[in-house]
């Protein structure tokens, strides 16, 4: 027996609510209405979520904590239905990230870099420094011929927050003073307020650092500890104005061990 045909708009439940999720925590909410919808309509979701416009579902993993507001409607062959507004917070969590994104976090006041969550001096950066001659540890392992995704977040005072850059890049070096191996620049934000931060893609590959591995080369373990670096600009918005249109800063060095790779890249 056919569906009989709607007679009425679609009335979306405001009974139903969307329960908080973690971060990275994969989840489906599916929304309900009278009157046989055809099309739904959705407003803008957190990082990381999907809409589904024909039958509703809002599924995914939202990559960045906070509370997010979205609208949602939708229609039948009588007309459009009313707009429902929900919220969802998504609190942080200690969800590993996907394998190819390495999150990083930015100190504004010492400099340093660090894996995000994990307080230390590793490196220069989350680790000690090179003084007196001690070893640095690796901050990260990458090797040569990969594409290094970096969610990068800024500190300042212990605070998470936005300072609304202008550029981004990132550079490897086997020593100082030698020359650059790898830089990358390619970059974008994700996120919004004090939940900001700012990709950075990179291919680690060049002639020069192919080059440098020969520096290095052993039988099983052909690998060096270089040298990493972040750059950032900023537009100078002291009121009144004191100094360039743009402020550079950069991080202190930490140490990035690169092996180098058996696979041959296309």
């Amino acid at each position: 027996m056919p569906t009989p045909a709607p007679t009425a708009k679609p009335v979306i439940s405001v009974l139903q609510s969307v329960i908080g999720y973690l971060q990275w925590q994969a989840f489906e909410f599916q929304p309900t209405a009278t009157g046989e919808p055809t099309k739904w309509y959705c407003t803008a979701l957190a990082p990381g979520l999907f809409f589904d416009e024909e039958t509703g579902p809002i599924l995914g993993a939202a990559t960045l904590p906070g509370v997010y507001e979205f609208t949602l409607s939708c229609e039948n062959a009588v007309g459009l239905s009313d707009l429902v507004t929900f919220a969802m917070g998504i609190e942080a969590s200690g969800f590993v990230q996907p394998a190819n994104v390495l999150d990083l976090t930015i100190d504004v006041t010492t400099r340093r870099v660090s894996l995000a969550g994990i307080i230390g001096d590793v490196g220069g950066g989350a680790s000690g420094s090179n003084a007196g001659g001690e070893k640095w540890e690796p901050l990260f392992w990458v090797k040569a011929g990969d594409d290094l995704v970096i969610n990068v977040g800024f500190i300042k005072g212990g605070v998470q927050f936005d300072p609304k850059l202008t550029g981004l890049k990132f550079a490897l070096k086997e020593l100082e003073p030698e020359n650059v191996l790898v830089a990358g620049e390619v970059w974008g934000k994700a996120g919004a307020g004090d939940g900001t931060s700012y990709v950075l893609v990179v291919h680690i590959d060049s002639d020069e650092l192919r080059g440098a591995l020969t520096n290095h080369e052993d039988d099983q373990t052909t690998q060096f500890l270089a040298l990493g670096e972040f750059e950032w600009t900023q537009d100078n918005e002291l009121d009144p104005q004191i100094g360039p249109d743009v402020i550079r800063s950069s991080t202190r060095t930490f140490g990035v061990m690169l092996p180098r790779d058996l696979i041959a890249n296309p």
